[in-house]
């Protein structure tokens, strides 16, 4: 598969998850309009004074909580719809892949709730706003080069492979690093400019055009939370196409989790 090929499968695979299974894309929407909603009743979008004030509310920050761990369970269904292309299969109970998605919830989990909560942390610790506001994108780009480590991880956990754990995730990723980062931000970042736009564009306007704007945002960053991770199932297809594997949901008719003749791949 070239760049090209997975740039736009990603947003392709996404869209039709979206249409599939629309109830659990909607919670998504859901969790971040919530956030909207607790940003705009807190003044955040009254000035630009207020909107940097309001930066660390607490009642945002557990909105922003809630919407990442969502994001974080929704990832489990989209890997699997994504591979499997049946909103069944997705939805089909698989005691390997939701115990072994735990664990790598937990962990990732644990790495959101630090990049999330360091600037506030931060603040309150005396550090000036700009220099804590720095600190967390430094600290989110020196976790940049660790992603790519956690894709097979994360995919294989969710599709019940038995293989699925750090070291097995070690093992697929080299020769893929910098095809995944790539693919990442490539995917990721023409909706995060779009997403900033509508967030500074809603501060200061009426409150019919700053709820409409908050409203369609809301959809956008859902959309590219499943973007992000169908861009996750394909680097982890590239990485396992380069192993001489393929991807496929279980249950794995081999102890060793390698997937059975036939299997489709994404």
């Amino acid at each position: 598969m070239t760049f090209w090929a997975a740039f736009r499968q990603s947003y392709a695979l996404a869209w039709r998850f979206m249409l599939a299974l629309p109830i659990l894309a909607a919670v998504a929407i859901g969790f971040e309009g919530l956030q909207h909603v607790v940003e705009y009743s807190s003044g955040m979008y009254v000035s630009s004074a207020r909107m940097h004030a309001e930066a660390n509310d607490p009642a945002r920050m557990i909105a922003g909580v809630l919407k990442v761990g969502w994001l974080l369970i929704l990832q489990y269904w989209v890997t699997r719809f994504a591979v499997s292309g049946s909103a069944k299969t997705t939805l089909a109970r698989d005691a390997i892949a939701i115990r072994k998605f735990a664990w790598f919830f937990a962990f990732s989990a644990v790495i959101e709730l630090v990049l999330l909560f360091l600037p506030g942390v931060l603040s309150d610790a005396g550090v000036a706003r700009r220099w804590s506001a720095v600190s967390g994108l430094i600290l989110a780009i020196a976790t940049l080069p660790l992603g790519p480590f956690l894709i097979p991880w994360a995919v294989g956990a969710a599709l019940g492979d038995p293989r699925a754990s750090p070291m097995f995730s070690f093992r697929r990723t080299p020769g893929s690093i910098l095809w995944a980062i790539a693919l990442g931000v490539a995917t990721s970042l023409p909706i995060l400019i779009v997403h900033y736009a509508f967030g500074y564009g809603a501060v200061g306007r009426s409150p019919a055009f700053t709820v409409g704007l908050l409203s369609v945002d809301a959809v956008l960053v859902s959309f590219m939370g499943v973007v992000f991770i169908t861009s996750q199932v394909l680097i982890a297809e590239r990485m396992a196409g380069r192993a001489g594997d393929r991807l496929s949901c279980g249950p794995f008719e081999h102890g060793d989790g390698s997937n059975s003749p036939g299997s489709p791949p994404v």
